[in-house]
Parts: C-alpha cells; sequence; structure tokens
C-alpha cells in the first residue's frame, strides 16, 4: 500500500533524486508517493564508531595529536592544527555551509582547535563522502577531490591502516 502526503517541492528537493540540485522555486504542492522517495542517509552505530576511529587515526599520522602542529611551511599557507587544515579547506566548509543554509562560518584560527577541525572534516566528508568508504574518505582527504585515484595517497592510507 502506498502512502500519499501533500509535500511541496522544496521538501521533495531534501528528499528527491537530485540531492545536490536545488529547486529554485515552488510554485504548487504535489501528492508525492513515499515509496518514490530516497531514503535520508543515517549512519549505523558501527559506521559512527568507525569514522571516529579514522578521524584518531588521521589526527595521529596528521599531527601526532598536537592541536597546534604547523605543515607545509614551504606553502604560503601552511596547513595547521591536528588534522592539518589548509585555508582552502576552510573556505570549501564554509562554502558547504552556506549553501546549505547554515549560518556557521569557520575561521582559519579555528585550525587549532580539535573540536572545531574534526567538526569541519564531517562537514566535508557528508557533503562530499555520505557514503564513501573510510580508504576514499581518508586518500580524498590528504589528496583532493580525485585523491582516491592517486597512488601518492595510498601510502597515506597504509599509514592510517596502522591506527586502526
Amino acid at each position: 500500500m502506498n502512502l500519499i502526503l501533500p509535500m511541496s517541492l522544496s521538501a521533495l528537493y531534501l528528499f528527491g533524486k537530485q540531492p545536490n540540485k536545488p529547486i529554485k522555486r515552488a510554485e504548487a504542492d504535489m501528492d508525492v508517493i513515499i515509496d518514490d522517495l530516497h531514503p535520508v542517509y543515517e549512519n549505523t552505530n558501527a559506521e559512527i564508531d568507525s569514522l571516529d576511529n579514522l578521524i584518531e587515526a588521521m589526527i595521529q599520522v596528521e599531527s601526532r595529536g598536537n592541536d597546534k602542529a604547523i605543515g607545509d611551511m614551504h606553502l604560503e599557507s601552511p596547513s595547521v592544527g591536528c588534522l592539518q587544515i589548509r585555508p582552502v579547506m576552510v573556505a570549501e566548509v564554509n562554502r558547504i555551509l552556506k549553501r546549505c543554509k547554515d549560518d556557521t562560518r569557520y575561521v582559519l584560527d579555528d585550525r587549532y582547535s580539535r573540536d572545531k577541525s574534526i567538526m569541519m572534516f564531517r562537514i566535508w566528508k557528508s557533503y562530499h563522502h555520505a557514503k564513501s568508504s573510510l580508504e576514499k574518505i581518508a586518500r580524498c582527504w590528504n589528496g583532493g577531490p580525485r585523491g582516491y585515484k592517486n597512488q601518492s595517497t595510498l601510502r597515506y592510507w597504509n599509514k592510517v591502516q596502522a591506527y586502526l
């Protein structure tokens, strides 16, 4: 039996078939069959535990647990903090938050806070890697959007795995 509920187009956007393509105007309500909606991805307890373990392993590889670590000193803007976050990642997280209509914004000094660094990582992961494997998440964190294809990020992944 199908359950039919009235739903605005904006709600369809949140649960519909094109999650990254916003609907500009909702001019009318429509009937939506629940069976046609894509379920919202929810993490199981095991996935949450494994993500927490991944984050802790990455912190060990990136900074040996040092929240004040500064790396890549040869670059104009070094990576800093426990997850060695670069300024471009802070900008990306703020872009994601803006797209999601969240008023939260991060500043470069937030990279020195373990809690804020982990939150930025989780925002990035949820947006770009909601269903990705731990390996793909770690390798993209290290090597950028196509990092999982880059042979050089395999060494990074092996280091992370040693802490899992």
